[in-house]
This record gives structure tokens, C-alpha cells and sequence, in this order.
């Protein structure tokens, strides 16, 4: 996105708090697999969010 590291993170912690642990139960899609160490995880053993990998 042409932005800086610090600032993506601020945006997705934005994200994270203001969209996403608002949103109406059900109204956006859940797997248990996506968790850490689940089978959706793109980097078992790193527990930070945003991965950065």
C-alpha cells in the first residue's frame, strides 16, 4: 500500500478493535481452525497479531 509499518499496524489494530470484535454474531464468517496452530495457520509457534510474516 505504499505505507509504513507502523502505520499499517495502527490501521489493523484499528481494524481489529472498531470493525471486527463489533460486528453482530454470525455476520462474518469463523473456522475454529483459524487460531494458532489450527490448521489455517500460516506461521504455528509466532503468537503476534499481526503475524508479519
Amino acid at each position: 500500500m505504499g505505507i509504513d509499518d507502523q502505520f499499517a499496524k495502527e490501521i489493523a489494530t484499528d481494524v481489529w478493535n472498531d470493525i471486527y470484535l463489533r460486528r453482530p454474531a454470525g455476520s462474518i464468517y469463523v473456522s475454529p481452525d483459524c487460531r494458532d496452530g489450527g490448521a489455517l495457520d500460516l506461521v504455528p509457534g509466532n503468537t503476534s497479531w499481526p503475524t508479519g510474516y
